[in-house]
């Protein structure tokens, strides 16, 4: 059976970025696309109510560096 590669299998399932996480820590994700000029914090919820806590969650953070 051929394995998939762990960076081009997050790929497939779509992923923006690979979460982080010990079992990813000294794996090799060379393969993994990255976007350059993509901003995570950029992308809203389709939900206003939860785009505004995330907003003021987001704020939050930059204050203090803390959630």
């Amino acid at each position: 059976m051929n394995e998939l590669p762990l960076g081009a299998m997050g790929a497939t399932y779509g992923l923006l970025q690979l979460p982080r996480m010990p079992e990813l820590k000294n794996r090799d994700l060379s393969d993994f696309p990255e976007v350059p000029d993509l901003d995570i914090n950029s992308i809203p919820y389709r939900d206003k109510i939860r785009e505004n806590i995330r907003q003021q969650k987001l704020e939050q953070y930059k204050k203090t560096g803390k959630c």
